[in-house]
């Protein structure tokens, strides 16, 4: 048998079919396993550079944001430009839908990132958002290299494939959605400053996009990441490992969005933990129409992320705070632990309606998050043998959902959670 039939034999047909959404990958790899493969929706001109490795745009200095970590250094890096078709003039979003890029530029060669967010921008360097009706729907930061593994996902892995590696090489270790949730592995309410991701001079970055437009017409944006680190691998530092849930776990994270007005609940697979180590924190990702994402343990719920809906301008105002660096509180009167129902407030957005604009973190050090969306994490450690299960929980009736264009059907939804945990040793590399 040739090896692109056998892939195909043990791929789902759910998704082959999604496979045929991603645009471009390395060179004649899509056409190996039988895949057909689409034209690009952003600038043609960039679709062979990037598939070569390019996808990557300016690199810029920053101001320190992690000043209390000695020698951090802070940038930030556009990737793409990505053009987006519009909805049309009745309405309705254009989509990029994940699209890949093998290799994109890493913000150093060798280092300990301490700090991490995704952002999306115009051209002229202005925020891309829910007011403008621009949408980071989401993206997958892959590191490629010697020395890592998937935690969760086994066999194969789609999002994997297409950025040209495989779960037994590769590992996801940061996403955002438009809610853009920042990653601070030495965060504010806590007292330490020697924690971080490590990369290394042979390791390789890859990335997956998805965005969507409710203009009429088309625009153009630049996906930008913002990195905080420290150069080398300091002796004292704690290295993480990134430990991904999904609802679709190895494939491409969205599943049925039902109907219109229902409640439900999807589940991931469960992940028997391979690794030990200290949990550090983790956060959620729903699209609109989501409430809470649970992490199970054991049949117990030890964190429960839940979704804050706001106003364009309330999503605005925390997406510049982010970029400062910040973990921004929640406004007045809402709480980490619980969401209030979204109102029905006029805004520019999709429907009309409030959008999520955060999700609670988990840590199991937090005691008094101040107004901030952090909530105690019920268990301190990773152990070998434990069973985890993610449940990612939907009300359309509380938090109106995203419809397919002027239509009455669901979109698809996702239900997403990263933990970040303090290994007990270090990478091998």
């Amino acid at each position: 048998m040739k090896t692109s039939t056998l892939l195909i034999s043990i791929l789902s047909a759910a998704d082959i079919a999604a496979a045929e959404k991603f645009v471009v990958g390395p060179p004649g790899f899509a056409q190996s396993i039988g895949l057909n493969v689409t034209e690009p929706e952003h600038h043609p001109q960039l679709a062979a550079r990037q598939a070569k490795g390019g996808g990557s745009g300016r690199t810029v200095v920053l101001k320190n944001r992690t000043p209390q970590i000695k020698g951090s250094k802070s940038v930030k890096i556009r990737y793409g430009p990505f053009t987006v078709r519009g909805g049309g003039a009745n309405g309705g979003e254009g989509m990029i839908w994940n699209q890949p890029t093998p290799k994109i530029a890493k913000p150093c060669s060798s280092c300990m990132i301490v700090a991490m967010n995704a952002g999306l921008e115009y051209m002229d360097g202005k925020d891309a958002n829910t007011d403008s009706l621009m949408w980071l729907h989401h993206m997958v930061l892959f590191n490629i290299g010697k020395g890592l593994t998937d935690a969760t996902c086994r066999g194969l892995g789609l999002p994997h494939m297409i950025v040209g590696t495989s779960v037994a090489n590769s590992e996801r270790i940061f996403s955002s959605g438009n809610e853009r949730t920042p990653v601070f592995f030495n965060p504010p309410w806590e007292n330490t400053t020697n924690i971080g991701y490590p990369v290394y001079p042979a390791d390789r970055f890859g990335l997956i996009t998805d965005l969507m437009n409710m203009n009429p017409g088309s625009k153009t944006v630049y996906l930008v990441m913002y990195y905080d680190y420290v150069e080398g691998h300091p002796t004292n530092f704690k290295e993480i490992k990134p430990v991904w849930f999904d609802v679709a776990q190895c494939g491409i994270s969205e599943v049925n969005g039902r109907t219109a007005g229902s409640k439900f609940t999807v589940s991931a697979a469960p992940w028997t933990a391979n690794f030990n180590g200290d949990i550090l924190q983790a956060g959620g990702h729903l699209h609109d129409g989501g409430a809470a994402v649970d992490l199970v343990v054991d049949g117990r719920t030890v964190c429960t992320s839940t979704s804050v809906y706001g106003t364009d301008a309330e999503i605005m105002n925390r997406a510049r705070a982010i970029i400062r660096g910040e973990v921004p509180p929640l406004p007045a009167g809402v709480s980490s632990g619980s969401t209030p129902a979204a109102k029905a407030a006029k805004s520019k957005g999709h429907h009309d309606i409030r959008h999520i604009m955060s999700m609670g973190i988990c840590d199991p050090l937090v005691k008094d998050p101040k107004g901030l969306p952090v909530v105690p994490f019920k268990i301190t450690r990773v152990k070998t043998g434990q069973r985890w299960v993610l449940k990612a929980h939907y009300d359309y009736k509380t938090h109106p959902g995203m419809k397919k264009g002027n239509t009455n059907n669901m979109q698809s939804v996702m239900g997403i959670a990263i933990m970040f945990v303090k290994t007990d040793g270090k990478r091998a590399h």
